[in-house]
């Protein structure tokens, strides 16, 4: 990343008010350098969590397996916000890492809003076993998020609550090589 990157995400995220902003690779150097975006912050390595609305309870850093969580009282409501970083499934662990998590992930008390980078596609085993363990669904419309090889792919995912509406639109790349999503959800 570079000071461009930083200075075109600080533009952003002062153009696009949001309740909860999830970054993923390069978090402790992009969150490091945007002081103003979060009134709390949650960094344990290639994930992180910024919040306008204070953090409640104790930090959850998974670290080795990419999965950070905290709860947030929200306007809708007290949630536990989660951040996620998968490997890609082949010639890296994401099986084994999934094995890891899914225990982790039944615990984090619901209802879960669970936003990152899955390396894998919303129709995929995957993204159903860390619905399924942490009661939510992806929320769309999906859209590639991702270009691997010139092929538009959609690994990146905003899984909400169920029985809540969620709606995301695709954000500019803003320095990464993935492009954000921008969610609002409402129970």
């Amino acid at each position: 990343e570079t000071e461009e990157d930083v200075a075109e995400l600080e533009r952003f995220l002062a153009q696009v008010p949001s309740d909860v902003v999830v970054v993923i690779d390069e978090a402790h150097e992009l969150v490091s350098r945007i002081t103003t975006a979060a009134t709390d912050e949650l960094t344990p390595g290639t994930v992180a969590i910024l919040s306008r609305w204070p953090f409640e309870g104790d930090l959850h850093c998974e670290t080795g397996v990419g999965l950070a969580w905290v709860e947030v009282t929200l306007p809708q409501g007290r949630a536990a916000v989660a951040s996620l970083h998968l490997d890609w499934p082949w010639p890296q662990g994401q099986p084994e890492q999934v094995a890891q998590l899914l225990p982790r992930l039944r615990e984090v008390p619901r209802p879960v809003i669970l936003a990152g980078d899955f390396n894998a596609m919303p129709w995929s085993q995957t993204v159903a076993s860390i619905a399924e363990a942490t009661g939510t669904h992806c929320a769309g419309p999906l859209r590639p998020s991702f270009s691997l090889l010139g092929l538009p792919i959609t690994i990146d995912h905003v899984l909400a609550p169920e029985g809540w509406t969620a709606v995301t639109a695709m954000r500019p790349r803003l320095g990464s090589d993935h492009r954000g999503q921008r969610a609002v959800l409402a129970p």
